[in-house]
């Protein structure tokens, strides 16, 4: 995480300034992430309408392929079988994987910024102060973590009828972006939730 002072004391400043006062400032303020945003659903739909055409795939399991492709997952329970889709595959991986991390990484800076917010600080940072601070952001991020481990967890054992240890297993593999493929949801709901899950876990 960025740790500067000279990004803790923007924090606090209007330059950090997150929500305007009309629809047109609050966008102003945040086009940079926003565009970021947009290009990155935009490559995602043609990822989906490629697939979709060349492999003669529905919308469920072209979006499917495309999220494990740009988030490294990768279950291995779907692959493109066409050489014109291996080929575009081999250039779209490459490109998205940078994208998404680019996009997810810049969105997950922001979020911190914002919850750092919560606690002010000194005009000063001492050495205790410094590592106090990176303490708390240890923890925060920890809860973070297991936060989203167990929501998977949960929503999966209910959803695929799954041991709460094995859903649990699976959140971690999937959010570790490690995908042994050993586990793969098979209802229709668990894989539209996973589509946004896989995201949410790399981050």
């Amino acid at each position: 995480l960025p740790d500067a002072e000279e990004e803790e004391r923007s924090i606090a400043g209007n330059n950090d300034k997150f929500i305007g006062e009309t629809v047109q400032e609050t966008i102003a303020l945040n086009s940079k992430w926003m565009q970021r945003t947009a290009r990155f659903f935009v490559f995602y739909a043609v990822g989906i309408g490629f697939f979709m055409e060349v492999e003669n795939w529905n919308l469920k399991d072209a979006a499917w392929f495309v999220a494990q492709t740009i988030s490294t997952v990768g279950y291995g329970n779907i692959a493109p079988k066409t050489t014109s889709g291996r080929m575009f595959d081999i250039f779209y991986m490459l490109i998205g994987i940078l994208l998404t991390f680019s996009v997810l990484g810049d969105i997950t800076h922001n979020i911190v910024k914002r919850m750092r917010r919560s606690y002010s600080l000194p005009p000063r940072l001492n050495k205790l102060q410094l590592i106090v601070r990176h303490v708390l952001n240890l923890i925060m991020w920890i809860f973070i973590m297991f936060g989203v481990f167990l929501f998977g967890a949960v929503f999966f054992a209910l959803n695929e009828g799954w041991k709460f240890s094995d859903a649990l297993y699976f959140s971690v593999v999937t959010c570790a972006s490690v995908g042994y493929g050993d586990l793969v949801p098979q209802k229709t709901s668990s894989i539209w939730f996973n589509l946004f899950f896989i995201l949410a876990g790399v981050s």
